[in-house]
């Protein structure tokens, strides 16, 4: 977890940043994805690393409550 009040990339797992392993080479693979997609992983990832507190993940995410309860709406129309 942060070590502080602002979550960077570094802080997140590899399952929401979408970082690669690298190789032996030292060479990565680079995987483009929409701005949206990427929202949406940041969002629900937040969510779940904080144990499902979504006041705490808004904050967190420099947004507020009502913007994540809104997006959050939006994914569950999307899938």
């Amino acid at each position: 977890m942060s070590s502080g009040p602002v979550i960077h990339t570094t802080d997140l797992p590899t399952s929401i940043t979408g970082a690669r392993a690298r190789s032996s080479e030292g060479s990565s693979e680079t995987r483009i994805m929409r701005i949206a997609d990427l929202e949406k992983q940041a969002i629900v990832g937040a969510i779940e690393a904080l144990g499902g507190d979504k006041l705490m993940a808004a904050k967190l995410l420099g947004i507020g409550k009502t913007t994540l309860y809104r997006k959050l709406k939006e994914y569950q129309n999307i899938s």
